[in-house]
C-alpha cells in the first residue's frame, strides 16, 4: 500500500500548543489546528466550540426563511379556504332552512 506524504496532514490534540515532527517517506507532514472527521469538525484543542456554531449558524439560517415548500403550501390553503367557505355557508342556511321547515 502506498501513502502519499503530499497529501496527508497530522494534528495533535492537546490544550498546550505542542509540534510534533513526524516524517514519512523522508518528508515532514504538516500539521492541521482543525480536521473534519465524518462530518464533525475537530480542533486541537478538544472543544467542540467551531462545531456548535456551525450547528448554531445551520439552524439559524434555516429559520430565517421558510421553505417554499411551505409558503406555497399556505397560498392554496388560502385559495381553497376562498372557494370552498362561501359554498359551506350557503349549504349551512339551506341546513337550517329545511331543518326548520321539517318542524311545521
Amino acid at each position: 500500500m502506498e501513502v502519499s506524504s503530499e497529501k496527508s496532514k497530522i494534528m495533535v490534540n492537546s490544550r498546550k500548543d505542542i509540534a510534533a515532527n513526524i516524517t514519512m517517506n523522508g518528508e515532514t507532514l504538516k500539521q492541521n489546528d482543525n480536521s473534519k472527521y465524518l462530518g464533525a469538525s475537530l480542533s486541537k484543542d478538544s472543544t467542540c466550540t467551531a462545531e456548535v456554531r456551525i450547528h448554531i449558524a445551520r439552524a439559524t439560517a434555516s429559520m430565517a426563511s421558510p421553505p417554499k415548500d411551505m409558503e406555497r403550501q399556505h397560498q392554496l390553503q388560502n385559495q381553497v379556504q376562498a372557494v370552498l367557505l362561501p359554498g359551506l355557508v350557503q349549504l349551512t342556511v339551506r341546513l337550517r332552512n329545511l331543518d326548520s321547515y321539517d318542524r311545521y
